[in-house]
């Protein structure tokens, strides 16, 4: 480091700056309050040695801190319904960056839970996925529905996924009520 006759770094395509406090023993060195931003950042180093042999350097670093939330619930949530073979769906949606496969919402798990028995089943492989956005959204569409009738109670679809930004999970509640209600009048006399 003590032989180098340049060595500076670039910012977000800002001005050539010195690189300060090298470790003269291993050459290491720190480069403090770096102002990231969302999305992609990038860090130039260009340096000149004794001899005369350039090396310029670059690093991309990707800041990604918008969470993976879910949308577009059906049903309602909280909502009543009669009919007993209900489609469940959500969507997933986040920010991307790059097209890269990394950037991708995957499923990791799927269960519709009957709070009215306590019973919990496990649907993941039942889950129908349909993935869509771009280069700069990505989104999962994660829908299921039971081919057989499903019992009175309250339900819950819960499901779990992904991405390069964490795991989120979202939960569906709804109530499953094919009783017709009663309504009685009393006249007074």
């Amino acid at each position: 480091p003590n032989m180098m006759k340049q060595f500076e770094y670039s910012f977000n395509f800002a001005a050539w700056k010195p690189i300060e406090s090298v470790n003269p023993e291993t050459g290491e060195f720190v480069l403090e309050d770096m102002p990231f931003a969302e999305g992609q950042n990038i860090i130039a180093i260009r340096s000149t040695n004794a001899a005369d042999v350039k090396n310029h350097q670059h690093m991309k670093i990707i800041l990604n801190t918008i969470p993976l939330l879910s949308t577009d619930y059906q049903p309602i949530p909280n909502s009543y319904t009669k009919n007993k073979q209900p489609l469940f769906s959500m969507t997933f949606a986040k920010a991307a960056y790059s097209a890269s496969v990394l950037e991708e919402i995957n499923l990791v798990s799927a269960a519709l839970i009957n709070e009215s028995k306590g019973e919990e089943r496990d649907i993941t492989k039942e889950i129908v996925l349909d993935p869509s956005g771009g280069d700069y959204d990505k989104r999962l569409k994660v829908s299921w529905q039971s081919l057989l009738p499903l019992e009175d109670g309250r339900y819950v679809f819960r499901v779990v996924v992904n991405s390069n930004v964490g795991t989120a999970q979202a939960f569906l509640p709804v109530t499953i009520d094919t009783t017709p209600p009663t309504i009685t009048i009393t006249g007074s006399n």
